[in-house]
């Protein structure tokens, strides 16, 4: 009876401990079927789930002609999985090593290093990058393509231990060619400056994706694939610049350098009616292909970042503007020996001329550049119509605002004071170019506005974007922001700017002149402020015109800051002492030697400004002017 007992409280144990068992594993169940399941589930398609992206490719960058400025390169790495090693693999690590040009002793270290039971294996490491499509290719096709299973039984290869991976790589094919218009995309393929962020959405494209799944071994399904979306390459963009005349400018810009050691310089070339950038280069300038090495002081687009007074260029401001309203005609006199001329019932003081002058007209004014006929003619401008008309005709020219280059990082405004911040010298300084700063870029479109017929354009850079397949998506037409003077005195004083430059003796342009083509233009020499005051040995140079003067149809303007200019001069003989030598009848001997002087636009930035004129006729076989 006992036992019978004992038996079933046994059994009764026994049981219930089953039973408790079997509840804590539905209990269990439970929880994770029904109360974690979503958990359980997002892990699981977590860890299955994989996702890859197809790089899209940046659009090119080409001239007006079509030549590439700017392009992708397709480069090309393996990438090693220590994990997927097999001894099969480890016999072609020779050959591979060979192909690859590294050391057997290399590419083991990489895919099969020594292991401990600390060392964790690399499934990602790089083997070697930026090779030959066709390279990476032969080093994967070394590879066993079959492997043996659980069984012994050889399969085919699901995964290898070394893949190719595919990018892009930004590369320019010119160097430095219109490198400050361009601009640079950085080691993370993110634009830093020019045309590359400027348009950089329209370049850029947009990345495909592929979302899909695994099985165990980590093997894609491709029935599981539920996402695949193609890359969009980026637009291609076409500029206005023209390689082979932006090549020109920039090889006057380097004679420049080598023959006056300037700070800088700039040549900037347009078409005339539509303000389209033909050229536009600095120095100093830097290779595009090698931005990271290159000092950011040459990285700077000097052109449209650096300001300084534009003197004589910006005479034609005073002069066309006083024309335009009828304040004075082509042959209006002024005497242009006074020191002093009143304004507004006071005597103001006249600047001074590199000449003795006489009576000149308002057309000999603007061919001998004479300083003090041109601030007169502005006296007598704001006498009629006020100080303010004269700074908004200063305005109406472009002064005092940025010209909204497309790509022009760091765009300077300039400076032109309101008649309120004026001193008593600013009326006869600021018609000469004095007490005015400008950029480069807007001297250039001042001597545009006399080359359109009176209209001031906007500097244009972008001709059109395009997609992959060359098809147009956007197109830039020329567009004009306003008229600053009438057709009539556009014509007017281009004709005053064509004697300027080749008309009779005495024009401060001659340098500029081309036989056979009727140049219009217009020399600038102003001393630089240093330490606040006017400095005697540092100037910028200038000169800007255009051709042919009847017909206007490029534009050019060079700007070289502080150039280091010698030339023969007659001086005073010295002995080794340093005192003057005579004749005995007491005449000072005379010696022609090369020395430092004064580095005026007409001796300096002209003849670049001819250079650059006649390699560009020759490019786009300009007619010579009928007239000559």
């Amino acid at each position: 009876m006992e036992n019978l007992i004992a038996s079933g409280w046994r059994f009764r144990l026994v049981a219930g401990t089953v039973a408790c068992c079997f509840c804590a594993v539905i209990g269990r169940l439970w929880w994770i079927q029904v109360c974690t399941a979503d958990r359980y589930r997002s892990a699981a398609e977590e860890n299955r789930s994989i996702s890859e992206v197809y790089p899209a490719s940046r659009g090119k960058i080409t001239d007006s002609r079509g030549n590439i400025l700017a392009q992708n390169k397709e480069v090309f790495s393996l990438r090693g999985d220590q994990e997927l090693v097999t001894a099969a693999d480890r016999e072609k690590f020779p050959q591979i090593a060979a192909l690859l040009g590294i050391s057997e002793e290399e590419l083991r270290e990489k895919l099969d290093p020594p292991r401990t039971p600390e060392t964790r294996v690399n499934r990602y490491v790089l083997i070697k990058k930026d090779i030959d499509e066709d390279v990476a290719k032969k080093a994967v096709a070394l590879l066993p393509k079959t492997v043996p299973d659980e069984k012994g039984r050889m399969v085919s290869r699901s995964y290898f231990p070394i893949s190719i991976e595919r990018r892009f790589v930004r590369t320019y094919p010119l160097g430095s060619r219109a490198a400050h218009l361009i601009g640079y995309v950085n080691r993370e393929d993110k634009a830093v400056s020019g045309v590359e962020l400027a348009l950089n959405r329209f370049l850029e494209g947009e990345d495909g994706w592929r979302e899909s799944q695994t099985d165990g071994r980590r093997r894609e399904q491709p029935r599981m694939r539920s996402r695949d979306v193609p890359a969009r390459d980026g637009y291609s963009v076409r500029l206005t610049v023209d390689a082979m005349i932006q090549g020109f400018a920039e090889e006057a810009c380097e004679k420049i350098v080598r023959e006056y050691a300037p700070i800088s310089s700039s040549v900037i070339v347009s078409e005339a009616r539509t303000g389209r950038i033909l050229a536009l280069a600095n120095s100093p300038t830097f290779d595009l292909n090698r931005f990271s090495s290159e000092p950011l002081e040459n990285q700077r687009n000097r052109a449209v970042t650096d300001v300084y007074e534009p003197g004589s260029v910006f005479k034609i401001v005073s002069v066309a503007s006083a024309l335009d309203r009828g304040v004075v005609t082509e042959n209006t006199v002024f005497d242009c020996s006074l020191t002093r001329a009143p304004y507004r019932g006071k005597m103001r003081a006249l600047p001074r001329e590199d000449h003795e002058m006489d009576k000149l007209s308002v057309r000999e004014i603007i061919r001998q550049s004479s300083n003090r006929g041109t601030a007169q003619i502005a006296m007598r401008f704001c006498e009629k119509f006020g100080e303010h008309a004269y700074v908004d005709c200063v305005r109406s020219f472009g002064f005092g605002e940025k010209t909204r280059l497309v790509g022009a990082s760091g765009e300077q405004t300039g400076i032109v004071l309101p008649p309120e911040k004026w001193d008593g010298l600013t009326i006869t300084r600021m018609p000469m170019g004095h007490a005015v700063a400008a950029t480069p870029l807007q001297t250039h479109g001042a001597m545009s506005v006399i080359a359109s017929g009176g209209l001031l354009m906007k500097p244009q850079l972008i001709l059109a974007v395009a997609d992959a397949q060359g098809n147009e998506v956007l197109a830039f037409p020329p567009t004009p922001r306003r008229r600053v003077v009438s057709e009539k005195t556009a014509a007017l004083v281009a004709g005053m700017l064509r004697e300027a430059v080749g008309g009779e003796n005495g024009n401060t342009g001659k340098n500029a002149n081309i036989p056979g083509y009727a140049v219009a233009g217009k020399t600038g020499t102003t001393q630089k402020i240093v330490n606040g005051k006017y400095s005697n040995e540092f100037y910028v140079a200038s000169f800007s015109g255009f051709f042919p003067a009847d017909n206007p149809r490029i534009v050019i303007t060079v700007v070289i800051d502080g150039p280091t200019y010698y030339a023969e001069r007659w001086i005073a003989k010295r002995d080794a002492r340093g005192k003057v030598m005579r004749y005995p009848n007491g005449t000072m001997m005379m010696e022609k030697k090369r020395v430092r002087t004064r580095a005026y636009g007409g001796s300096v930035a002209a003849p670049v400004f001819r250079e650059v004129a006649e390699k560009i006729i020759r490019w786009l076989e300009i007619p010579p002017s009928a007239a000559e």
